[in-house]
């Protein structure tokens, strides 16, 4: 069924409790509107403030989510400072499309940051979106070695 406005948002406030109230340690989202809604605003600042990494694709013409603060913006190419992650991935079509058919876009780049999201969390607790951002731009792990 195709939701309304109102049914959208009530979708993602639910999504967005059940993140919470669950344990999740990261919330993708590769979906993009042309503006915020205050109660989910609150809700991503909520589940930053408990370390949970938000990532989110970028999208030059639709600003939110990717433009609030509390989330990661992931793209597959470099475009400009609004862009936290730029991640070069290609994402198979798929079964139905033309064999070997890839997707360039922020979507499967989106999906590749919250799996690296989850290896961090996986390897420190304490991980959250500022240490996950420094910790990539630096390359470095907490005890001086290369990587996460």
């Amino acid at each position: 069924a195709v939701l309304g406005a109102g049914g959208v948002w009530r979708a993602l406030t639910e999504a967005l409790d059940w993140a919470a109230h669950t344990g999740a340690d990261v919330v993708s989202m590769s979906f993009a509107f042309s503006s915020s809604h205050t109660e989910i605003d609150r809700r991503l600042e909520t589940l930053d403030r408990h370390g949970i990494i938000l990532v989110a694709a970028y999208s030059p013409d639709l600003p939110w989510p990717h433009r609030h603060p509390c989330v990661i913006t992931v793209n597959n190419r470099a475009v400009d400072d609004l862009v936290d992650l730029t991640l070069p991935i290609a994402a198979m079509g798929s079964p139905y499309e033309r064999p070997g058919s890839l997707h360039l876009g922020s979507s499967p780049a989106t999906a590749y940051a919250a799996g690296l999201a989850a290896c961090a969390k996986a390897y420190d607790r304490r991980f959250d979106r500022q240490m996950f951002l420094r910790r990539l731009r630096y390359g470095l792990c907490s005890n001086g070695q290369q990587g996460l």
